[in-house]
């Protein structure tokens, strides 16, 4: 069938297998639009292609470029949908204020309806019907709705304009999206599900600067013979308001929780309620019900866990159902001690013939064996592996004691100044044999960082000399003003020339360092690209070289340029109740270049979340502001589940159900990198 009605008034395609649909392309068919909201369709996918605010400056598309929202994607499961028949646009209508698509593969047919509510808001509402004579049954991942928002890195001042960070939360019955725009430069959109329940994400198309395309992946969900089930959602614009917003929405449960990792011998606590309060609640983990109490509309939960792991819980308000995720990590002390001794058992070379003799690299857990590839900058035994060395040396300053692990420090810097740093001239090679492959302006600062934390154990003023050296060379020789690197601690090395009476080399350094903060200043958000076009760790280096040196000099101009970059960096956060999430900032790309399995898809936690909580912590510092503070606690404790109490760790969680087609959801098999995070824990004192 085949009609067009007037083309203001209504239009419709419709072709069995979509064929004719596809090759007309729509032509003719208007966009939606009201006085909130402007929306196109893509002509060949039936999805939306164009989602605007109306007034916006910039007129930015949240819509990513490639997928749309408001697709539907069927699994490949062949025992449920026959081959691999994916749902095929096969109808297309639009009258007034509403449109209708429709999807079919010979098992389901979707209608997804697009219209405005009363109240201005833009829904999306999934019509899901068995077209067969018997029950479909679909599992965990048949079934997801597609959300391609534009979570792209294209450079700083147009991310912070037209660009956003999604955030995901796929509660079950409670969830949402919040695509926040990655600046403070207009509206951002709330998405809140109305009708259904959502288990998991997946992303497709993920790469180093896109983020993605998102697919909600529906709980198990149940059709008999020609049945129909309705999921819906409302989309809104916000101005940073979003969670107070989704107090609008009966079905939304809020989750509180004081913290959402705790250390063993601690209770897992937390409190949920939803808009005009509960009257009743239940709560199980492990299948098992637990003590709720419940006052003035308000559910409270207080959980001794016996375990070191993940705890799920399940809860139900007022016959709601979503859940609450909590890590229970060793006490931080036994943490610290376990993970330093694996370091030394497991992950230094110790063969006095090897070439990488002294170094510490990365560690297989799988395997149970240590990984080197010289040829790949990510894998070899220099670069971020420093992490593990700064770990030690911190660890040795609370524990000087432990005279095998001095020793293996020692053994550490014999192998740096051997194979990558090279004493006289202040160069840091990436890579053994001082090799000028891999020189990559991270490296110095973490040499510089390392060589300051040198000093204070062995006192030996060896070590700042050389660091003075490689200072020079870094600004002079490779021009470093201009890169935004997260491994200078200013005020740690500072304080080491000024320690060691050293004072023409500390005003020597604080020259360069004070013209690099000045820099930045300078420079304000239009920041220059690096490995990655714009990320979490581009803004993260300017708070923390920023805020130190204000505290530094005492620079009110240093001070107030840092919070202003603090409010770019909090947008990466997170808020939902779960470990893997809440004030953790986005990152998608880090298990494809240092992890085993080398997936593309959000990481989160990676060892790189540290970074946030050592710039709020900074803030804190800079201005006594306690809210800071415990961001900067929440991120630092959510980063530990990458420490198992036996000192094993991973240097990510890729936590998407599917990446890229790919398994997700699990911590990745390589300790490497993640040591970073211990280091800043101690030197900072969070715990």
């Amino acid at each position: 069938m085949f009609w067009i009605l007037n083309w203001g008034i209504a239009v419709r395609y419709n072709k069995s297998g979509g064929a004719l649909v596809h090759s007309l392309g729509f032509k003719g068919a208007k966009a939606l639009q009201n006085n909130k909201f402007k929306i196109n369709f893509n002509s060949q996918t039936g999805r939306v292609s164009g989602l605007c605010a109306v007034g916006d400056r910039y007129n930015m598309n949240f819509c990513n470029e490639s997928d749309g929202l408001g697709g539907v994607l069927s699994s490949s499961d062949v025992s449920l949908f026959d081959g691999n028949r994916p749902l095929i646009l096969t109808d297309f209508y639009e009258q007034d204020q509403r449109a209708a698509v429709t999807f079919e593969n010979g098992i389901l047919r979707v209608v997804v309806e697009h219209y405005f509510a009363p109240n201005g808001n833009y829904h999306q509402r999934f019509t899901i019907t068995n077209l067969l004579d018997f029950d479909v049954l679909t599992e965990h991942g048949n079934l997801g709705f597609v959300f391609g928002f534009n979570d792209v890195y294209t450079y700083a001042e147009d991310c912070q304009t037209n660009r956003c960070h999604t955030h995901i939360w796929c509660g079950l019955q409670c969830a949402y999206m919040n695509a926040l725009r990655m600046g403070e430069t207009g509206v951002s959109l709330g998405v809140v599900l109305l009708q259904g329940s959502l288990k998991s994400y997946s992303v497709q198309g993920c790469k180093s600067n896109c983020r993605g395309t998102f697919v909600l992946n529906h709980s198990h969900l149940a059709l008999c013979p020609h049945e129909s089930k309705t999921v819906e959602f409302e989309l809104f614009w916000h101005r940073n308001n979003f969670e107070q917003q989704l107090w609008n929405y009966p079905q939304f449960v809020t989750v509180s929780a004081p913290h959402y990792t705790v250390f063993k011998n601690e209770p897992i606590s937390f409190s949920f309620t939803r808009p005009g309060g509960l009257s009743s609640a239940q709560v199980y983990c492990k299948g098992m019900p637990v003590d709720v109490s419940l006052e003035g509309g308000v559910a409270k939960v207080t959980y001794r866990p016996t375990e070191l792991q993940e705890h799920e819980f399940i809860i139900i308000a007022d016959g709601i159902k979503t859940v609450a995720r909590f890590w229970v990590s060793e006490s931080f002390e036994q943490l610290v001690i376990n993970r330093a001794k694996f370091i030394v058992k497991h992950q230094q070379v110790t063969n006095p013939k090897s070439r990488l003799y002294g170094a510490y690299l990365i560690y297989d857990n799988e395997e149970e064996y240590r990984v080197f590839n010289h040829s790949m900058a990510c894998h070899n035994a220099c670069t971020e592996r420093i992490g593990m060395a700064l770990f030690v040396s911190e660890y040795l300053l609370h524990y000087p004691s432990d005279l095998e692990t001095r020793r293996s420090f020692e053994l550490f810097l014999q192998f740096m100044l051997r194979e990558f740093v090279d004493e006289e001239s202040g160069k840091v090679y990436g890579s053994i044999g001082k090799s000028q492959k891999f020189v990559r302006l991270y490296n110095a600062p973490w040499a510089i960082t390392l060589l300051a934390q040198a000093w204070r154990i062995t006192k030996n003023v060896k070590y700042l000399k050389i660091a003075k050296k490689i200072v020079y060379n870094y600004y002079e020789e490779e021009r470093g003003f201009h890169f935004y690197p997260n491994g200078f601690l200013f005020c740690t090395i500072l304080s080491a020339f000024h320690e060691a009476g050293l004072s023409r080399e500390e005003d020597f350094v604080f020259s360069y360092f004070e013209k690099h903060a000045k820099t930045m200043a300078k420079t304000g958000m239009a920041y220059p690209k690096h490995e990655v076009n714009y990320e979490q760790t581009i803004v993260s280096p300017a708070v923390n070289s920023l805020a130190e040196m204000a505290r530094f000099t005492g620079s009110e101009a240093l001070k107030q340029e840092a919070l202003k970059h603090l409010t770019l960096l909090g947008r990466f956060n997170g808020q939902q109740p779960d470990f893997h999430l809440h004030e953790i900032p986005i990152r998608f790309w880090d298990d494809f270049w240092g992890g085993k399995s080398r997936t593309f898809g959000d990481t989160m936690p990676q060892f790189w979340s540290c970074l946030t909580a050592r710039a709020y912590k900074n803030c804190f510092e800079l201005t006594g502001n306690k809210s800071y503070l415990k961001i900067a606690d929440e991120c630092m404790r959510n980063t530990l589940c990458l420490f198992q109490a036996d000192g094993t760790a991973s240097c990510t969680y890729v936590y998407p159900f599917t990446c890229n087609g790919k398994p997700g959801a699990f911590f990745d098999a390589w300790a490497n990198d993640q040591d970073f995070v211990l280091f800043f824990a101690l030197l900072y004192r969070f715990f």
